[in-house]
Formats: structure tokens, C-alpha cells, sequence
């Protein structure tokens, strides 16, 4: 077989149920179906089809010369490539690349390199590549992919079919390093807002782009399975929740969802406040005519409120009511860790084995059998977390660094998303 050549040829024939047939030493060869195939050739027969072998080989040199920072992002000397999304969604998918350059230097955004593509072959798994094939999907072939023979270059087929962006960086000279490709990109990225009212934004790791199809794996709904609505929500956390998903910015997301537990912060400590009053006064031991049964239960009123000096930011009294707020809405097991384990499985020893690295939020087993425990430390991930996003000030404080974090930020998004969830369900009524 011709992919005995090469294990990526190996992996690209097992991910989309190809043969590949021919020579390793010419420049095309065939691509022959094998089984059921995935959308991106389903429509084409054997005969249509051809892979660019010599363009193959000159990228997969390439490639062993370049370093992957992150999983989305690659470099060497000369060339630069990280995966991006438009924010404002400004550019219609079938727009040319955007590019800029000059006899120096070239920037551009469009589809991923054949090369990147190459990269991102080969680290993602059956499950992942199809998920990327579903995000990508339509309906039709490109004609212009057709090459002048009249067949498709299978090589163009999948960078166009998945449909995956990418800012790319070339130098004429050997000037790219790990100390300015960021001040490289950083520069693009502000020409193009500042002239174009365009924003990219860098994806850096697979999570940022598969999350939300690992949801609709997990829900297997369907358009035409939906049925109508059966409840009313409440409109102001609904908005935080879908200002959440439908952002790229993974603040505004773990924010937004935040912002769901956070509308009940004050409801969730008046009726604890009133259920501690209602029980004092009603104890077979308490008599209003008796002043020290009197001040007993004004002392405990002001114990509440005095809580919020305790800690040094004085926002000790909030982080009291989030673990309220979680005792109340959140079923540990049936609410996080049963959604976590079908979302990924992974995240439950990732959650009980590591703190937050930007926030110190706490580590938490959500196996653990005893759930005031689970939502003490629980409580404390989330709301050092938040703190990290919110505070921006120099000093003792964990705060977060855009880009630089997000790859640990990206982990705590399912977490709060789940119980955002919970809470904006249990809050419903039917209609």
C-alpha cells in the first residue's frame, strides 16, 4: 500500500475511509473510497478524485521543521499559523484570503494551510476529526477546486471542506522566533480592526472549537426531533446564558455564565437569613417579652450581614451565597459529574487532580460521597476564578493574562455552563 510510506498517510486513509493508489516516488496518485465515506467525498466517485503526493511530501518537510506551541499553532523561522475566528463574522466564508504584504513580509487570513492541516490530522482522533467534518459541512463542491484535467485535488478538498480559518505570518528572511510571533500576530490582528473593523481571535487549542459539537453529541437532538417549548424561563439569565454561547471570547463566556448563579445571590441569602430568623423566634426557648432573647436573635441577623468585612476584599458575603446558591439549585452527581463524564471524561481527574493555574481555585473530586464537601471546594474554583477575570490590578492577586491562560480557562468553562443550566431549568415553570 502507498500509505506504508508514511504513518500520516496511514491516519489520513483510516479518518476519512480512503485507499490511497500508486507510487510513493510520483507526484498524484488515486484516492479510492473504501466503505462508507464521510460527507466531504461522498458525492464523488473514485474517478474524480487525486492527491497531490508532491505537495504532500514538500509540507510534511515542512512541517518536521516547525514547532507547535500550542495545539492550533505552529512556526519556524519563516512561517507562522494559528487558527482564528472572526468574532464579528464580517467576512463571508467564500471571501478571498485577506492578505498584506510587502517584499519583507506577508500576513494574510483565510483557509488553513495544507501543511497546518497535515498538523491537525495529526493530533486529533476519529471522534474529533468528525466533529470538525460536521462544523465544516455543505452541501456543494467547489468547481473551482476542479483542477485542468478535470479532477479534484483531494488535498484542496478537505482544506476547504473543513472550513477551518487561519492568520498566517511568511518572512522573506529567518526572523520569526518565540520572543515576537505573538508582537507579529498582535500587529495584524490590530490593522485589520483598526482599518477594517474585523476582529480575529486566535483559537489555540481543539476545546475552543469542538466544545460546542461535543454539547450536541451529548443531546443528539436534531432540527426536526424538536418538540415545542414546554416552560417559561426567566429572560434575564437566559440572555447571560446566550450571550455565553454565542461568544468566542472565553471570559464573556465563563462570565455570562456566571452571571446566571449570581442573579440569585440575593434571594439565596434572604431566605437564608429569614429561615434563621423564622427559627430562632419560633424555638420553644424564645419569648419576646425577654431582651436577651431579643438581642439573640438581632446578633445573628448582624452576623450575616458583618460577614462581607471578614474577608479582605469584603466580598466574603458573596461567596457565601454561591455556595448557598449551589447547595440549593446543584445535584452534584446528576447535574455535573454525569454531564461532565459524556461531555469529557477526562475533565472529572483534571478537576479532583489540579487547581486552577491562573486562579488557585481548589481542586474538586466530584466523586467525592460527601457533597457539602464537593460544593465548598467547588464553590472556591469557581469564585477565584472569577476574580481572576475580573481583577486587573498589579499585586498579591491571581488574575488572568488573555491568551497566555486560556488554554487552563477553556477547562472551567463546562463546569459553569452545567450549572448554569441546572439553575436556569430548575427556575422554570411550566407553560
Amino acid at each position: 500500500m502507498l500509505s506504508d510510506n508514511h504513518e500520516l498517510l496511514k491516519k489520513l486513509e483510516e479518518l476519512f475511509r480512503i485507499e490511497f493508489i500508486g507510487n510513493y516516488e510520483d507526484d498524484t496518485c488515486s484516492v479510492k473510497k473504501v466503505g462508507i465515506t464521510n460527507r466531504i467525498i461522498k458525492d464523488l466517485d473514485d474517478e474524480q478524485l487525486c492527491f497531490n503526493l508532491k505537495e504532500f511530501k514538500e509540507c510534511v518537510q515542512q512541517l518536521s521543521n516547525m514547532k507547535q506551541v500550542d495545539e492550533l499553532l505552529i512556526y519556524d523561522k519563516k512561517n507562522y499559523e494559528v487558527v482564528a475566528l472572526q468574532e464579528n463574522r464580517k467576512i463571508p466564508f467564500f471571501r478571498s484570503d485577506i492578505s498584506i504584504s510587502n517584499n519583507e513580509i506577508s500576513y494574510s487570513f483565510g483557509k488553513v494551510s495544507f501543511t497546518f492541516l497535515l498538523h491537525l490530522i495529526s493530533i486529533v482522533n476519529k471522534t474529533e476529526i468528525n466533529h470538525l467534518i460536521r462544523m465544516g459541512r455543505r452541501s456543494w463542491i467547489d468547481e473551482s477546486l476542479k483542477l485542468e484535467n478535470g479532477l479534484y485535488n483531494f488535498n484542496e478538498l478537505l482544506c476547504d471542506s473543513l472550513r477551518l480559518y487561519s492568520i498566517k505570518i511568511s518572512t522573506e528572511k529567518e526572523s520569526l522566533n518565540e520572543n515576537n510571533i505573538n508582537k507579529y500576530e498582535t500587529s495584524y490582528k490590530f490593522h485589520l480592526a483598526y482599518n477594517l473593523d474585523i476582529t480575529l481571535i486566535p483559537q489555540r487549542f481543539l476545546e475552543e472549537i469542538l466544545g460546542s459539537n461535543r454539547i450536541r453529541s451529548m443531546r443528539e437532538e436534531d432540527i426536526q426531533d424538536l418538540d415545542i417549548p414546554k416552560k417559561f424561563y426567566n429572560e434575564d439569565i437566559v440572555s447571560h446564558y446566550i450571550l455565553a454561547i454565542s461568544s468566542d471570547n472565553l471570559v464573556i463566556q465563563y462570565l455570562s455564565y456566571y452571571h446566571v448563579i449570581e442573579h440569585f445571590f440575593n434571594k439565596i441569602s434572604d431566605e437564608e437569613i429569614t429561615s434563621c430568623f423564622r427559627d430562632i423566634i419560633t424555638s420553644e426557648n424564645f419569648s419576646y417579652k425577654k431582651d436577651k432573647d431579643i438581642m439573640r436573635a438581632v446578633d445573628k441577623i448582624k452576623s450575616f450581614y458583618m460577614k462581607k468585612i471578614i474577608d479582605d476584599d469584603l466580598n466574603y458575603n458573596e461567596f457565601d451565597s454561591l455556595k448557598l446558591c449551589l447547595k440549593k439549585y446543584i445535584k452534584i452527581k446528576e447535574d455535573i459529574l454525569d454531564k461532565i463524564t459524556a461531555y469529557k471524561p477526562e475533565l472529572i481527574d483534571f478537576y479532583k487532580n489540579n487547581t486552577v493555574y491562573f486562579s488557585e481555585g481548589d481542586k474538586v473530586n466530584l466523586n467525592n460521597n460527601d457533597e457539602l464537601n464537593v460544593i465548598s471546594t467547588l464553590a472556591k474554583r469557581i469564585y477565584y476564578t472569577r476574580n481572576s477575570l475580573v481583577h486587573s490590578k498589579d499585586g498579591e492577586k491571581k488574575k488572568y493574562e488573555p491568551f497566555k491562560h486560556d488554554k487552563y480557562l477553556i477547562k472551567e468553562i463546562p463546569l459553569l455552563r452545567f450549572i448554569a443550566e441546572s439553575i436556569i431549568t430548575q427556575e422554570s415553570k411550566i407553560i
